[in-house]
Parts: structure tokens; sequence; C-alpha cells
């Protein structure tokens, strides 16, 4: 079983919140472009933006219970070639050519 905190279960259940936040990343991502989600969580909205034509996405999370709980989510909607967990706390995180990320980003979420 996957730990995480219970307000993550309220958000994830939250229908009007994800639609909102899908009609948004819709609007916003562009087919081909690099997605930073900046406290993934879940991984959803990555998940979200991978589907909105995002070239690829990644899922900055420092928490390790929700670093192993994006893994399973983005396993489990066969999304690994589109979204990568990075397992790290944002501040840490490097930008540039053979680091975290390696290029900048179009659209943060």
């Amino acid at each position: 079983t996957l730990a995480a905190p219970s307000y993550h279960f309220d958000m994830l259940q939250d229908l009007d919140r994800n639609r909102a936040y899908r009609l948004g990343i819709e609007a916003a991502v562009e087919e081909g472009d690099l997605v930073l989600d900046i406290g993934a969580g879940s991984g959803i909205l990555s998940l979200l933006a991978h589907k909105a034509g995002a070239e690829h996405c990644f899922a900055i999370e420092g928490d390790p219970a929700l670093q192993a709980a994006a893994r399973a989510v983005v396993r489990a909607n066969a999304a690994e070639e589109g979204v990568t967990v990075v397992p790290k706390h944002s501040t840490t995180v490097k930008c540039g050519f053979g680091d975290d990320v390696p290029y900048p980003a179009h659209a943060l979420v």
C-alpha cells in the first residue's frame, strides 16, 4: 500500500477542482512543451499535461511517500515515456543538459 497525507485524497476526489485544473492545463500546454510539476504529489497534474500534448513532464516531489505514489500513478496510466518523477525537493533541482531537467520548461503546474 502507498501512504500519502490524507488531504491528497480529498483533492483527488474533488471533481470540480480537477476539472478546472484540466481545463487550465489544456489551455496553457501546447504540443511538444516541457512541463515542470513542482510539488507533484500524486502526479495528476503531470498526467493532465502529458495528455494535453506535453512532450515531457517532470514531476518534482520531495516527499518519499508521494514520490512512490506518483510513480505508481504514472505506471498505472502507462505514461512512463512522458512523465518522469524527480525525487527531489524543488529547491535542489538542477536544470541543464545532464541535470534533473535537461532544458527550460515551457509551462509550470
